[in-house]
């Protein structure tokens, strides 16, 4: 079967897609407690050329979103840390479905959070564990035969993670993690 040969091109185009952003972030300290407040700014531009079209177009698009954050650290001592962490972002989609859509739909919301433990119970063993959750406004799935984005709904996903790390030298460490979605 010679898979190089094209029957009929369905899609077919450039995409340019530009990210900037900036992260503000600060510390508060009460004691063995830790407040983290965070603010990130994304501006992104999505360019999509349909090779296929008659006529030469660039599709343009822009956006901004805010992304605040908000994590507690409660630091028992220097091997025990607690923590909840929680913030908004956002699902980051491929340039043709914001060209698709017009501009609508473009950075669908995202919120997360995670809570969970440090311990490092000897020296060079340091064992971590988080329950988490997010929870996405909008996914979009390519459909390739077709050639076309569709909305696929809102999400939710749930997991846990659990990892190991020991510091076998001052060179070498053996890491692992487990993780159920």
């Amino acid at each position: 079967l010679n898979r190089s040969i094209i029957l009929k091109n369905i899609k077919l185009g450039d995409i340019d897609e530009t990210n900037a952003f900036t992260y503000l972030n600060s510390e508060f300290k009460f004691g063995k407690l830790t407040i983290n407040p965070a603010v990130r700014l994304d501006y992104f531009k999505f360019n999509y050329r349909d090779k296929l079209a008659p006529i030469y177009k660039t599709q343009t698009e822009s956006e901004v979103k805010v992304s605040p954050k908000l994590n507690f650290i409660y630091s028992q001592n220097n091997n025990l840390q607690f923590f909840v962490k929680s913030g908004v972002g956002f699902h980051s989609n491929d340039a043709r479905v914001v060209v698709q859509n017009n501009g609508k739909q473009v950075l669908p919301t995202a919120i997360g959070t995670d809570v969970g433990t440090i311990w490092k119970p000897f020296p060079r063993l340091i064992i971590n564990s988080a329950l988490w959750y997010l929870y996405l406004q909008q996914e979009f799935v390519y459909v390739g035969d077709a050639g076309i984005i569709e909305p696929s709904g809102k999400t939710r996903r749930m997991g846990a993670e659990f990892g190991l790390r020991y510091q076998l030298n001052d060179y070498l460490y053996f890491d692992t993690d487990a993780n159920y979605t």
